[in-house]
């Protein structure tokens, strides 16, 4: 999953649901360390961010 499969599902109204969507961004993250090395700079990066995507979600109600 990357940012522009999202971009695209988003645009085309892919997603049924907030859940949908939480899932594939957590996987762009999750893709980015995979593929860069937990060490790599920017895989550093995509965890923080994805700390902060879901401390966001859980604070708006769409995460547990």
């Amino acid at each position: 999953m990357d940012f522009g499969t999202v971009k695209k599902k988003l645009t085309f109204n892919v997603y049924n649901n907030v859940a949908e969507f939480i899932y594939d961004m957590k996987l762009v993250f999750d893709n980015c360390v995979k593929y860069n090395g937990i060490e790599n700079l920017v895989a550093k990066h995509a965890v923080e961010i994805k700390n902060l995507f879901e401390e966001n979600m859980k604070q708006t109600g769409y995460m547990n």
